[in-house]
């Protein structure tokens, strides 16, 4: 599967769950902001966890699908 980015909109980063045990580097461990949702896309979409994921917190983001079959999740925080 593969997507092309035709407009990333404001605030779009490509996340992973970060990568932890590298503090004592002072690499912080970064990562996706809210765990619980790209674990959650991760699964519904069939991947494993550690999968990265795009990020959008703003709207105008604009995708095509490369692919015949494309997985889409779109989870959903108020953060008012």
């Amino acid at each position: 599967m593969s997507i092309k980015i035709l407009k990333p909109g404001i605030c779009t980063t490509i996340q992973d769950l970060g990568r932890t045990g590298y503090r004592s580097l002072g690499i912080s461990p970064g990562g996706a902001m809210d765990f619980f949702a790209a674990s959650i896309a991760n699964y519904l979409a069939g991947n494993d966890a550690t999968i990265y994921l795009i990020v959008n917190l703003q709207k105008n983001l604009v995708l095509r699908p490369i692919a015949a079959i494309f997985v889409l999740c779109v989870t959903f925080q108020n953060l008012l």
